[in-house]
């Protein structure tokens, strides 16, 4: 095992073209080939030069190292289940009743093992899909054979014993016995390269070998072998950045194109910079000064189109103050979104808006909207919970001209007692412009 490391590790510092690691999953027959063999006083099998089939399954990885694109090393491991079962049949007297019969028993030997393997070989590929494999094994049980042993009598069917021990199953066993330290052997393999993404770096392998063992099964039975047929299915997974498994997959890169639109009506204009009026809103308690950004009310048409998107995953995300205000994951190769204005610019005081489209593989190209901002007036007013605070102002100021926002049904009673005339009462969400703070307040008191 260390010897096949150190080879690998000495190749590592070749000028590497590519490289594939995997996981697949393998299954087939076993090749039993025995002859008749007694040790001590068992049995093992009945026949001579007997030929049985039967099956194992698993689970393995291996890793190719590719010097170009025709010839490749590479290293295997599996864990490996088989199992196979030996029948024979043999004449024999059987005893119904007091008399005998002719009749024929089994004889019937099961045996599981369980090991690991490791190969390492070479590769040659015929075609751009497909590839001959030749190489060495090497197999280590990490199990003893579990033995099931007896012998039983099938004609007649329903009748009859064994004339000595007056039953119809005799010499059950069951028992393990100690496999061969190691054991080596020579393989050789077909197999092919299917990609499973367009841009070919997941590849779909079925495969299928034979494996020639050298070695028997047990140090003291010399009449015992088993060779393999491993059918394999597996998923390979490009390492790097190469060129030499698929006709495709050499990094191509995305392109993106960007373009805005105005949605006035059903008429879409190109779009260069949104224009913005806000207000100077003063604060009457604080004395502070806002921008208040008045609702535009209008549809931001984005179009984005994509080539060479294969099989990538593609987002847009727009920000505004360093913060995202909106995202599109998973985008088509043409794509037309409307979004609303309002959003994007809601609580802005930045001079632009940033669209990001990005690939997930570190692909993007940003386009900037330029945001204009245009004064359109001033305001001043009033923000609070407390009714009384209103209803104070306007005792005070009853000559002057107001608008009172606000969701409070009750405030008509309460202004009834007021010296204050002009007064429109409107409901919160038909202030003109994007102020924050009103959702969280009750009153809002505009002063003319």
């Amino acid at each position: 095992m260390l010897a096949i490391l150190n080879i690998l590790y000495l190749l590592l510092p070749i000028s590497q073209t590519g490289s594939e690691a995997g996981v697949n999953i393998i299954a087939g027959p076993n090749l039993e080939y025995t002859k008749l063999e007694s040790v001590g006083n068992q049995t093992y099998f009945y026949g001579n030069e007997d030929f049985q089939m039967g099956f194992h399954y698993g689970l393995g990885g291996y890793y190719n190292y590719y010097f170009d694109r025709d010839y490749y090393i590479g290293l295997k491991a599996a864990y490996r289940h088989q199992n196979t079962t030996f029948l024979e049949y043999e004449p024999e007297v059987i005893n119904i009743d007091g008399q005998a019969v002719d009749g024929e028993f089994e004889h019937y030997f099961d045996y599981n093992l369980e090991s690991i393997n490791l190969s390492l070989g070479g590769g040659y590929r015929l075609s751009q899909r497909f590839a001959v494999e030749l190489g060495m094994l090497y197999s280590s049980p990490i199990s003893d054979y579990q033995i099931h042993s007896k012998e039983t009598i099938v004609k007649p069917v329903d009748a009859g014993v064994f004339k000595e021990e007056g039953t119809r199953i005799r010499n059950e066993q069951r028992f393990s016995i100690p496999s061969s330290s190691s054991k080596f052997g020579a393989t050789i393999g077909f197999n092919g390269l299917f990609p499973m993404n367009k841009s070919e770096t997941v590849f779909l392998k079925p495969s299928v070998s034979y494996s020639y063992i050298f070695s028997d099964n047990l140090d003291d039975l010399s009449s015992w072998k088993t060779d393999f047929i491993d059918l394999s299915v597996g998923v390979s997974f490009v390492l790097g950045d190469n060129d030499i498994f698929g006709e495709k997959n050499k990094v191509i890169e995305p392109e993106f194109t960007i373009a805005l639109f105005e949605l006035n009506g059903t008429v879409e204009r190109s779009l260069r910079k949104i224009q913005l009026s806000y207000a100077e809103a003063k604060n009457l308690k604080t004395s502070n000064t806002n921008k208040l950004v008045l609702r535009p009310h209008r549809a931001l048409i984005t179009y984005v189109g994509i080539k060479n998107k294969l099989d990538r995953t593609i987002s847009i995300r727009v920000f505004s103050n360093q913060k995202q205000v909106y995202k599109i994951e998973s985008l088509e190769e043409s794509n037309r979104l409307e979004i609303d204005i309002d959003n994007l610019i809601k609580n802005t005081d930045e001079n632009e808006l940033n669209f990001i489209v990005e690939s997930e593989d570190g692909f993007d190209k940003k386009l900037d909207l330029t945001v204009e901002f245009n004064k359109s007036g001033e305001l001043n007013y009033l923000l609070t919970d407390n009714s009384d605070e209103i209803l104070d102002y306007l005792n005070n100021n009853p000559s002057m001209k107001y608008e009172l926002y606000t969701d409070d049904k009750s405030i008509y009673k309460k202004l009834s007692k007021s010296s204050a005339t002009n007064i429109t009462i409107l409901q919160k969400g038909n202030f003109p412009y994007h102020f924050e703070e009103l959702e969280k307040m009750k009153y809002l008191l505009l002063v003319e």
